[in-house]
């Protein structure tokens, strides 16, 4: 049985670059290191949130649970080369990290795949499941037009309820005549093995 969870084109534009990895362990250091504490971080970074999730869906023993109808909920709408995009989150720099939350009906094991645009203006990105990052530098770009690729996230063990669609922006290619960090996910197909 194949399931497919259609999300909305998500982008994320990026200006700057990160030092490092920012983690569960990295942030956890900082708390308790008092000599750090003294000093603001450098690089300096901040935190944003933006959801689209579908207001219905907000407890497991009602059957909007797996509501899905989360496609109006956005920063603006851009146009870019001809298409119209749905911008979800505008934040600055490579290193940007973005979570997807998606829900699967059952625990069990499935093959995921990302179908993603590519484009001119589309950055380096790397995709994983669950804090698991499967697919590394992952090049959006594409010289001339516009369109999608199936990229293979391979077999995930997927809980019953939340999961999570990572991505990271590492950066753009060369080639981009405009440097822009653009990501756009057009769904997550789920085949049950």
């Amino acid at each position: 049985m194949k399931k497919t969870l259609f999300v909305l084109s998500l982008l994320a534009v990026a200006t700057t670059l990160t030092a490092q990895d920012v983690t569960l362990g990295t942030l956890l250091d900082e708390m308790v290191d008092r000599e750090r504490l003294t000093r603001f971080p450098s690089p300096s970074f901040t935190s944003s949130m933006f959801s689209s999730y579908d207001r219905r869906s907000v407890t497991k023993d009602k059957p909007e649970w797996f509501a899905n109808d989360d496609y109006s909920h956005f920063v603006r709408v851009e146009e870019n080369n001809g298409r119209r995009e749905l911008v979800m989150l505008d934040a600055k720099g490579p290193g940007a990290v973005l979570t997807v939350p998606f829900f699967a009906e059952e625990t069990g094991k499935r093959r995921v795949t990302a179908t993603v645009t590519k484009a001119a203006d589309y950055a380096i990105v790397d995709m994983g499941i669950n804090g698991e990052w499967s697919v590394k530098d992952f090049d959006g770009f594409l010289q001339h037009g516009i369109q999608t690729q199936a990229v293979d996230l391979g077999i995930v063990e997927l809980k019953k309820g939340e999961n999570i669609f990572n991505v990271k922006i590492i950066g753009a290619n060369e080639q981009m005549p405009t440097i822009r960090y653009i990501f756009g996910l057009d769904c997550i197909d789920l085949k049950k093995l």
